[in-house]
């Protein structure tokens, strides 16, 4: 009930104005109103949102059905409804795919997305299921992420599907080795980290390195939010993580990722983008926070410093929130 008040003092406040500088008269403003008042309703976000949730429930449910009665329906007939449901998906999409372009390509049809999307959804599933089942590629497993992720990439780049482009990039990572379970992050984190974290960094690096050609070769320049997004979070994670697990070597990865926060701090304020803002904000504080706790351990944390790092830390936090805020004001 307060928003729609709070929108009509606002829009007569505004009349008012028009009406003191006799932009316009009280005819045209009750007319302005009444137009604006009786505008249908727009639910075209909302039901996009409904069928990309409708893709997503129906593949889950299939995966669920599939797993539950694996044994009365039988392996053949599961492949062969997978592969149909695919291929059919894949028919339509190609038979309706406007030409390609390295520009952004608007579809005429606006179902066409989200089968595109549940081609692409399934098409893993089939050959995961293969690969279980038949071993097509011998043993080889790592080897259906890279097929999958290949195929991926050229449907996203085909078809002009940003959703898409994130499922070839999440192939891709599972390929590298980017792939752990909540189960093992609650078995206090059993799984090699130093090696994960390594390639965390590379993969991050090589996203952001296609973030960059992409731009430069104005291949699908839309894409590059994509990449250069993923890229730099999985980047600076990595690096949260690797300032604690490499000895002394961590203080040369703080002062390099410091220094990159600082990079993306200035390269957000040029482009006015808050978001990347707060992301090299939120990273550069902790990264410094965490070089003043290490540098802190060598002093084995006696009560001199500890009243100094009592100081620091809250100025230092004080002064990020304050300079969140102010920059949100800003760019808003």
């Amino acid at each position: 009930m307060f928003c729609p008040h709070f929108k009509r003092i606002k829009m007569n406040v505004f009349f008012k104005l028009l009406s003191e500088h006799q932009i316009i008269d009280q005819e045209e403003q009750e007319r302005i109103k009444q137009t604006l008042i009786n505008q249908p309703v727009v639910l075209h976000f909302e039901l996009l949102s409904c069928l990309y949730i409708g893709i997503l429930m129906f593949v889950g449910g299939l995966s669920m059905l599939v797993y539950k009665n694996i044994d009365h329906i039988g392996h053949l007939a599961i492949i062969l409804a997978l592969m149909l449901s695919c291929v059919v998906a894949y028919i339509y999409s190609i038979r309706n795919v406007m030409p390609y372009s390295n520009n952004q390509v608007q579809q005429k049809n606006i179902f066409f997305d989200y089968v595109v999307l549940l081609a692409c959804l399934l098409l893993p599933v089939v050959l995961t299921y293969l690969q279980v089942q038949y071993h097509i590629v011998g043993y080889h497993v790592s080897l259906i992420s890279l097929i999958s992720s290949l195929a991926l990439f050229f449907c996203a780049y085909y078809f002009d599907h940003i959703g898409v482009l994130g499922l070839a990039i999440t192939a891709l990572a599972s390929w590298f080795g980017l792939s752990i379970t909540p189960l093992q992050l609650l078995q206090n984190f059993n799984y090699d980290s130093n090696q994960l974290t390594l390639v965390a960094i590379f993969f991050g690096l090589l996203l952001y390195g296609l973030n960059v050609l992409t731009i430069h070769k104005n291949i699908k320049k839309h894409f590059s939010e994509t990449y250069k997004n993923i890229g730099i979070h999985l980047f600076f994670i990595a690096g949260c993580f690797a300032i604690w697990d490499f000895g002394n070597w961590s203080y040369l990865f703080m002062i390099i990722l410091l220094l990159l926060s600082y990079g993306l701090l200035k390269e957000a304020m040029t482009n006015r983008s808050f978001y990347y803002f707060a992301a090299a904000l939120i990273y550069g504080y902790f990264y410094a926070v965490s070089l003043i706790i290490k540098l802190s351990l060598l002093a084995n944390f006696n009560e001199f410093v500890i009243l100094v790092l009592s100081l620091i830390i809250p100025v230092i936090a004080g002064s990020f929130i304050y300079l969140l805020i102010k920059y949100y004001k800003l760019y808003k």
